[in-house]
């Protein structure tokens, strides 16, 4: 986490925002930085302190040296923000007959969000539509999974995902958490657009910069294209913006 000094706080007292907070801007290309910026427009847990906090601290004759006491205090709140996790999918397999349009198990892929924080951990919970799914050709017995979870981790490993922890039973059958294959895996701007669907490679790219997906390689020669991590496009794409978390999945993780 980035060393709170005073220059940080003057930028939030003199700010003209409405309502302005100094708080940890994560979006930016390297490691998170302070940023001031109105309150209406930044994650309630990624505050350090609001304008009006301060100034109830400082009073309205605030001096350098005043300023500078409060610093120690407030890095203990920045320290204490929790860092922002990296990308994580569950895949659910759904065994329970009740819950299934057909009679086949169901296997999908989703991206998970830190819903909470228990003892420094994320509490993930699934969200948006399914980055993949398959059935997984058994027919759905309750109580029974076992042969189901071998089917979908063939379906899983032809589909470039792998399991990447123990499969652990939920009211609906079981989930474990999955990885790409390929940690590296990269995709051109023309395959970024065909994964998330858009319209064209030109709306992908408009897309990806809003999302905060940034290139990390260029294709050889004159006129190769822009290389993106694959698993930060699937991961930008299912937790974009008016993706709620699942309520209808349970997690157990």
């Amino acid at each position: 986490m980035p060393t709170i000094t005073a220059a940080d706080l003057r930028r939030l007292l003199d700010s003209g925002a409405e309502n302005p907070v100094l708080y940890i801007d994560r979006d930016v290309d390297d490691e998170p930085e302070l940023n001031v910026w109105a309150a209406a427009y930044v994650d309630k847990d990624d505050i350090v302190i609001t304008r009006d906090a301060l100034i109830d601290w400082l009073g309205d004759d605030w001096t350098d040296k005043e300023i500078a006491e409060y610093l120690p205090e407030l890095q203990d709140t920045v320290d204490g923000i929790e860092p922002e996790p990296g990308p994580h999918f569950t895949v659910w397999l759904t065994t329970t007959s009740g819950e299934l349009e057909g009679d086949e198990s169901d296997v999908a892929v989703l991206a998970d969000k830190a819903d909470s924080w228990k003892q420094g951990k994320p509490d993930w919970a699934s969200t948006g539509d399914p980055l993949f799914h398959a059935l997984a050709g058994i027919h759905a017995r309750d109580g029974d999974a076992e042969e189901a979870q071998s089917r979908a981790e063939q379906i899983l490993a032809e589909a470039g995902w792998q399991i990447a922890g123990d499969w652990k039973p939920v009211d609906t059958g079981c989930v474990a958490v999955v990885e790409r294959v390929d940690a590296a895996e990269q995709w051109t701007l023309a395959e970024v657009a065909e994964r998330i669907q858009a319209s064209s490679t030109k709306y992908a790219d408009v897309l990806l910069r809003r999302w905060g997906v940034k290139a990390t390689g260029r294709q050889p020669g004159r006129g190769g294209q822009n290389l993106y991590p694959a698993v930060d496009v699937l991961y930008a794409y299912a937790t974009r913006p008016g993706q709620g978390t699942r309520t209808d999945l349970k997690d157990a993780q």
